[in-house]
């Protein structure tokens, strides 16, 4: 709508017809509502987020947040995606991620189980995992230390991950 000052603001419309047996045939209801509050916090929780994600995506860190229980990702920086070297759709569940970074079968259960285990510990110092051998959806073969950051009240688990193979290489 436009104010008398010329400046248009955002509404809100709700119309209601009247029931024909209420005595008001043909008559409506009209509510109009100025909702720019509504409108400029919404803007800024667009710009908030937006900043939030940017900060997110271009951290030195691959970064992840996964559901504990059901084991499924609900997020993954850039970071995460190049240093594990699979589109982070491939990676959503636990299954398809040990699958697909550790293809040699011993390897895959051996560090399922110590994962797990050290998860399921509750004990911050065994989540921290370093020099662990990886494998990238192209075969290369990358070691990164890894640690997680349990959030048991939201059922999150926070992991993050450093490519730290050319420091392997240079030692």
């Amino acid at each position: 709508m436009r104010r008398r000052s010329g400046e248009v603001f955002p509404t809100e419309h709700v119309i209601t017809v009247l029931n024909p047996q209420s005595g008001w045939e043909g008559g409506v209801v009209s509510v109009v509502r100025d909702i720019s509050g509504r409108k400029h916090s919404e803007e800024a929780f667009r710009q908030q987020d937006l900043f939030i994600q940017t900060v997110l995506d271009r951290l030195p860190v691959g970064l992840a947040l996964n559901r504990v229980g059901e084991g499924t990702a609900i997020y993954m920086n850039r970071k995460f995606e190049e240093i594990y070297g699979w589109q982070k759709e491939e990676l959503t569940d636990l299954n398809a991620f040990f699958e697909k970074i550790y293809p040699d079968p011993f390897q895959r259960e051996a560090m399922r189980r110590r994962i797990l285990a050290d998860i399921a510990s509750g004990d911050p110092k065994r989540m921290h995992w370093e020099n662990v051998e990886i494998t990238t959806q192209s075969g290369e073969q990358k070691i990164v230390s890894s640690m997680n950051i349990p959030l048991f009240e939201q059922n999150i688990m926070v992991s993050t991950v450093q490519d730290v193979t050319e420091r392997k290489r240079y030692e």
